[in-house]
């Protein structure tokens, strides 16, 4: 990270909330893990539009699963 990457994201993450703080953390986490597990920095050709799109699809799954298993509750 250069410079003035690493001053724009402290710029930005000193003008959000500290929830806003945390949910940034969440995904600077996430992709740190990623990046140690396929050894990538997104600069691959995946096809990152259509893998965003199953994960949502799959979230969308999930999401009503739950929502069915708790409406019996």
């Amino acid at each position: 990270m250069n410079d003035d990457t690493l001053s724009r994201l402290v710029d930005a993450y000193n003008q959000i909330g500290p929830n806003a703080r945390a949910a940034l953390v969440e995904i600077a986490e996430r992709m740190a893990r990623g990046r140690q597990i396929y050894n990538e920095d997104f600069d691959n050709d995946r096809n990152w539009r259509a893998e965003a799109k199953e994960e949502l699809l799959d979230g969308c799954v999930y999401l009503a699963i739950e929502t069915v298993k708790g409406a019996g509750k």
